[in-house]
């Protein structure tokens, strides 16, 4: 994520542990800096994709499942697969949702596939 003009970017996905971005995350860093430049500083005027659900639980994954389940050794605990296993027919039925729109019905559907799955 990089912040320009007070607008947050997002550049791709950086693996935990590693240093250096992936070359695809590099390229997008390089390109954005480029066309703020020649827009003279000013502010990047264009849509950026809608953050999906999958997205958000992507997110929610590297930044607070494989942070905070660990054994005091490192090893993941068995709640990451706990985890895995809720948050797969959400990601099913509604992965390619942009965030936005889902709801307290879509939250009822996945709440029947649990159910029905037992």
């Amino acid at each position: 994520m990089v912040t320009l003009n007070g607008h947050d970017h997002y550049l791709g996905h950086w693996p935990a542990g590693t240093k250096k971005p992936p070359a695809e995350v590099r390229d997008a860093y390089d390109a954005l800096v480029a066309e703020w430049l020649a827009n003279g500083r000013r502010p990047i005027s264009r849509t950026a994709p809608p953050i999906t659900v999958a997205d958000l639980i992507l997110q929610f994954w590297i930044r607070h499942v494989v942070v905070h389940y660990r054994h005091p050794d490192g090893t993941p605990t068995s709640e990451q697969e706990n985890y895995k296993h809720s948050l797969r027919p959400l990601r099913r039925l509604f992965g390619k949702l942009a965030a936005t729109e889902f709801s307290p019905l879509k939250l009822k559907a996945v709440r029947l596939s649990l159910v029905d799955v037992g």
